[in-house]
Formats: C-alpha cells, structure tokens, sequence
C-alpha cells in the first residue's frame, strides 16, 4: 500500500486535532504559481557570492515594490495589506501609485492592518494624510489599523501576520514587513515571500475579517486602534467585511497547498480552544515525520531572555501566554551567570526526538547572526534574538539527555554527524560592508522536509517572549503557506533555488563537544 503524500498525512493530521478549524484557520487548495521561478520573491535578489566589499545595486529588491503595486493597480474590489508595520517609502509609494493607476470600474477597498512590534508608535491618521496628498483617485477607501490585545496592562499579542490578498484570487505571502530601509537599503535584511494565484486568497479574506472584527470592537483603546480614508475625509469608522467565500469561479492550479494560521489573542475565543495553533502544530508535524532532510531558515530557533542571578533556572520549564512550552537554556558562549535563551519544548521534541531515532537525516539551518539589525537600527525590532548556534547545539542535546535519557556522548555523536548549522553571511563573510560595519540579519521563516513540502509565512520558531519592564509572553497571528510537490517539483526547485544558495553562501558553526558539559536535569517538567 502507497503511503499518501505526506502534505495528505499533514492535513489529516491538522483535521484530527482541530476539527472545529478546518476551512477556517487552515484549509487545503490547489493554486497557481505562474513560470518558475517567478513566483518567488527574496531580498535581496540575486546577490548570492557578491563581495561583500562591494556596493549594493541600487534596485536590488524592486521587483517587490512593484509586484506590491501591480497587485493594487490591478485589484477590482477588495485589497486586504496586512503586517507587522505601515508601509514606509518605497513601499507606501507603491501603495499610492496601484491607487492612481487602479482602473476599477467600481470604489476599491483597501485595508491595512498591522501589529505593534518594535519600539515605534504606528500613527494610522498621519499614514492616511499621507495617502490622501498622493492619490488622484478620491472614490478610494483606505482603512487603517493596529490589532493588539492586552490583558492587565501587558501586551499578549498583536498581528504578526504578513500577506497580501486581492480580490479572493491572489496573494503574496512570507516574511517581509513593509518597511523601507530594512529592506530596500543598502544594508539589507534577508527575506522571502511568495505569491500565488488561486483561492486560497480568499482564506486571507476570512482571516483579516477576523482581526478586523476585533479592532472594529475596540478601536478606542491605546493599544488597538483605526482611521480611515473615505469620500476624502479622514475620520474613525468600523472597516468593511471583505468577501471570505471561495472563488469557485476560479481554474484549479496544479499546486496543492494548506494555508495554516496561529490565530492567538482576541481571534477564535468563540471556540473551546482559543489557543488552538494550527501553525505550530504543522511545524511540528513536520520536524517529527521527516525521514531524509530537513532546511531551515529563521531568525532565530532561540528566544530572547532575561537576566537571572544564578545559572539554576536552565531547564526550567514553563509556558507563554499561547500556552506554548518553553524552556530556559544559558548560552555556551557566554559566561553562566548571563541572559538565559528560551526554546518551544515542543520544537525541541520533534527535532531531538526523530534525530534520535532515525540516523539517515540530515538538518540544516541558516540563522541570524547575533546582534543583527536592520538599517534604521532597532527602532523596528532587532534581527537577532542573540542566541548562538551553540545555544541551539546545547538546546538539542540537553532535550536528548535529559529527556529522551541518551547518553552525553551519543547525544554528541547525532548532533555532530546530523546537524548543521550556519550564520547568514554575503560570500562567505559575516558582515555586508566593511566600511559600516552591519551585520547581516535573516528574517525568513522557511522550512522543507524531504522535498515533498515547504513552508513560507510569518512564524518564527522561537517562542514570542519580549522583555518589558519585567518578563512577558506573547501569543501573536500568524500566517503560513505548506506547499506539496506537483509534477514540475515545486518544492525540489524552492529548495535549489532558495535555501541551497542561502545555505551555499554562509558561515559554518561547528559543534563541539563541551556544548553539552553540565546540563542541568529538567525544572518543573510534567512527567512524560
């Protein structure tokens, strides 16, 4: 008997869980993805082996912006921007002139949602004068707004979703936040999107009016909040429901996919399990079943921590407000009285758990290097959690020892012969230019196993824990895109022309073996 594809057992799987979710915050689909590779959009583009010595193109990412401005010029209806941040320069001028160039023969609708990550206030009424002095277009409807969700006065969640959906028929999809300089400067952060053309855009549509549904309710709070651009007058009003029906209409595409969410905070407490993680769920999914090769490319696999006085807190387990597990690590690089890491026990479940059984796979990962950050600085969030590959090393094997009972040097000896893990680098080196100094950062949250599927969105692997006055978690929205081969290995050529180069053209972190001296049994653990 044939075992099914393994984007089938995936989905099944999602189904069992969360049967009360299915065709709602995850869903299956066939699309299009137009001549390869075209579908694929990572910054900066096609500079894999430059010398970092040399200046950065001007242009090097502008088939984004203008993918961004074709998507509105070209939209009949509805346009649904949702992100971390307001679109800022090149971006917002993209926005404005899809507006003008827009030829619909009815009012478009656009609305953009955003997050509140970072440490920039989002202003959505000075964002509308801005569109407003640029647009000839005055039949237009812009909305604008913040979705976060707080409780006792400590921020548990915002949107950190990042796609564009148009008209229930196309979206583009990833990692990219809007934001100029981050990305279109000369010290660019790495990224990638995607884009396709199918229904499942439509899901987009379901999953905005959900958030919008909530900044509706409270938009009069400090924290979640909208303006909107309508009749040519900036003033508060609830934003419009979108079309959220499948577009029958639409020819079947020859690429079969599940859109999966992490709905978080404010979003489906209508349900038994408002913290039902379709998108974590799948990553784990996936790391457990892969029976050749896994890649990954992340920021960081490590969450940020906090100052303990003492080294007894490493393995202490607990929980963020998503009722995600986590657990605390030091970090090998540094001396033990330092910031601990914290890593998803549930990720370190499946990655250690299948090395440990399984001797033919192979994982890759290209991360951030430490202290990263983009060219506006950290006003937006650095790209860099500051957790060492060693950390990671240490996080995989304390996980293999000290909960799947596997001796030290055993634990060695998989992670030494299975897994690889590098830093983002520009031909090999470090930093992007000399002269300034930058280091480079990697924002993508891409993963494959197997060649059989991959993954685009916006969910990290590291647990959402934010450091504010005192040690707070976060449970944020979350958009992902799983992708299953079709007859021309979609998957297969994503890997070769994406993560190959990516992993091609960074810096080798090799293991070693006093990663793992002193592990410290688990503190508050459940039993297994």
């Amino acid at each position: 008997m044939t075992e099914k594809p393994f984007l089938d057992r995936m989905y099944d799987f999602l189904v069992q869980h969360y049967p009360e979710l299915k065709d709602k915050y995850f869903s299956t689909s066939k699309n299009h993805f137009g001549p390869h590779p075209q579908w694929l959009f990572d910054t900066p583009h096609d500079c894999w082996g430059e010398h970092p010595d040399n200046p950065m193109r001007d242009n090097h990412s502008k088939r984004l912006t203008d993918l961004v401005k074709d998507m509105i010029k070209n939209a009949q209806k509805e346009v649904d921007i949702t992100n971390l941040r307001l679109p800022s320069g090149a971006f917002k001028e993209a926005l404005i002139s899809g507006i003008n160039e827009n030829t619909a023969a009815q009012p478009l609708k656009i609305r953009i949602l955003c997050g509140k990550g970072g440490t920039e206030n989002l202003d959505s009424a000075a964002f509308l004068r801005d569109i407003q002095k640029g647009i000839n277009n005055k039949l237009v409807e812009v909305y604008a707004g913040v979705h976060t969700v707080v409780r006792l006065f400590a921020p548990i969640g915002w949107n950190h979703a990042k796609y564009i959906a148009v008209d229930g028929k196309t979206i583009l999809f990833g990692g990219h936040n809007y934001i100029d300089k981050t990305y279109l400067g000369k010290n660019p952060i790495f990224d990638i999107s995607m884009k396709l053309d199918g229904p499942l855009a439509s899901k987009a549509h379901f999953f905005s009016n959900r958030l919008w549904e909530y900044v509706n309710q409270f938009k009069a709070t400090p924290h979640t909040y909208s303006d909107s651009l309508k009749d040519n007058i900036i003033e508060k009003r609830n934003a419009p429901p979108f079309n959220e029906n499948d577009n029958h209409s639409l020819p079947e595409g020859d690429v079969p996919v599940i859109h999966v969410t992490q709905p978080g905070h404010g979003l489906i407490d209508e349900y038994k399990n408002p913290y039902a993680n379709p998108s974590l769920s799948s990553i784990y999914f996936a790391m457990a079943n892969a029976q050749k090769s896994i890649c990954i490319s992340q920021q960081d696999i490590g969450g940020a921590g906090y100052r303990h006085n003492d080294s007894t807190a490493e393995g202490k387990w607990d929980q963020t407000s998503g009722l995600v597990p986590f657990v605390a690590f030091r970090d090998p690089e540094e001396q033990v009285y330092a910031d601990m890491r914290y890593f998803d026990v549930n990720l370190l479940h499946s990655l250690a758990g299948n090395l440990s059984k399984n001797n033919q796979l192979t994982v890759k990962m290209v991360l951030s290097n430490r202290k990263s950050e983009s060219e506006e600085g950290g006003k937006h969030g650095g790209y860099s959690n500051d957790v060492s590959p060693a950390c990671v090393f240490r996080a995989l094997g304390w996980y293999m020892v000290k909960r799947l009972g596997i001796t030290d040097a055993k634990a060695a000896e998989i992670i030494k012969k299975q897994v690889f893990i590098r830093t983002i680098g520009f031909a090999g080196e470090k930093q992007w230019r000399a002269y300034d100094k930058k280091i480079i950062g990697n924002h993508a949250k891409f993963w494959s196993a197997d060649d059989e599927i991959c993954s685009i969105g916006s969910n990290n692997f590291y647990p959402a824990t934010i450091y504010w006055d005192i040690f707070r978690t976060g449970h944020h929205q979350e958009w992902a895109v799983i992708i299953g081969n079709n007859a021309k290995n979609v998957v297969k050529n994503l890997r070769e022309d994406y993560f190959d180069n990516l992993y091609k053209y960074s810096v080798d972190a090799p293991f070693k073996e006093n990663y793992l001296w002193n592990l410290r049994d688990p503190q508050g653990f459940p039993k297994p």
